[in-house]
């Protein structure tokens, strides 16, 4: 028996008895893909998904990109004619990914198919012509590629060849952020680590900051802005308790001017040799890859025109650096 649902009904209504498939015409939001896997379980069921994930506009579909592209033991697409099968070795071996191009469909005039894409940007034409993920057309930092990532090393410890600087990003509810920039004798910029961190205590997270320095003298540190927030009460905030659990140098308020901020990253990511990040930076580059230009929804772009903003989520290494970049740190 086939049961037909809607993404507009309530969660509830996926919730029920196993099913041995379940395919998706659409791209479907990640809650109800997570309530229609436990579907599967009971009979060791499969899962397809069919879809032109045009709806990246809207930004509701990186999980898929995350989870399934990203994810996949086997990659097939034609490319330049030819069909290139490729094998991820460390990927998911239950996710297999086919890409298909709309000229592959006989059923498609090929004139009529090209005259109608032209009317797209170029960015929304590979989105519908050949299924690439939209996305990554609205990302802030395009200029970043496998090129700025380097392999790690310890010199920047023990060396006076490199000089130390921290961003910190505290937050109550997610991850504190602290990104580790060393600035070498000749200018160049290596992100050398991080710490993504829900430290509880003040004292906590100056001690893993301790650990990673090894006693590296640290040249400044910069930390959000609403760290130095006073308790109306104490007159106390969380920068005077990092200070107090032995954070040395005292930390200063970083900028927040995020547009010249950003602007600054750019032209740093546009010199070559001028920046480059340790692959020990797990967290930073996941998010350098995902940090896109917040959209409005499509039926209302024309109106309102084009945000200026990025879309503040999974976004506090990426503040770290350009308020380091802010900094204009120095050997």
């Amino acid at each position: 028996f086939i049961e037909f649902m809607f993404y507009e009904q309530p969660l509830t209504k996926f919730f029920g008895a196993s099913r041995h498939l379940i395919g998706y015409d659409e791209e479907p939001p990640e809650s109800i893909r997570d309530e229609n896997l436990m579907r599967l379980v009971d009979v060791n069921g499969h899962e397809y998904f069919f879809f032109t994930p045009v709806s990246e506009i809207d930004r509701p579909m990186i999980w898929a990109y995350d989870k399934l592209l990203k994810q996949a033991s086997r990659v097939v697409e034609k490319v330049n004619g030819a069909i290139s099968d490729i094998s991820v070795p460390d990927g998911d071996p239950e996710t297999h990914v086919f890409y298909a191009s709309i000229f592959d469909n006989k059923a498609i005039n090929h004139e009529t198919a090209n005259r109608i894409l032209n009317k797209f940007s170029k960015e929304e034409r590979e989105v519908r012509a050949f299924g690439h993920f939209l996305f990554q057309s609205g990302l802030v930092y395009k200029g970043f590629s496998e090129n700025h990532i380097c392999d790690p090393f310890n010199d920047w410890i023990k060396s006076d060849d490199y000089t130390l600087y921290l961003a910190i990003d505290p937050h109550p509810r997610v991850p504190h952020a602290v990104l580790f920039l060393a600035v070498r004798r000749d200018g160049t910029f290596f992100l050398v680590d991080e710490l993504y961190t829900e430290a509880e205590r003040a004292a906590d997270l100056v001690q893993m900051i301790q650990v990673k320095c090894q006693n590296k003298p640290v040249e400044c540190i910069i930390i959000d802005p609403l760290a130095y927030t006073r308790d109306p009460s104490t007159s106390g905030c969380f920068a005077y308790d990092l200070v107090d659990a032995g954070l040395y140098p005292v930390p200063i308020s970083a900028s927040k001017d995020k547009a010249r901020g950003i602007i600054k990253v750019k032209e740093t990511l546009a010199t070559p040799g001028a920046l480059f990040v340790s692959r020990d930076c797990k967290r930073f580059i996941y998010e350098i890859t995902h940090y896109v230009w917040d959209a409005w929804k499509k039926d209302t772009a024309n109106i309102k025109g084009v945000k200026q903003k990025p879309i503040d989520k999974d976004d506090h290494f990426c503040e770290n650096l350009y308020r380091l970049m802010l900094l204009n740190p120095r050997h």
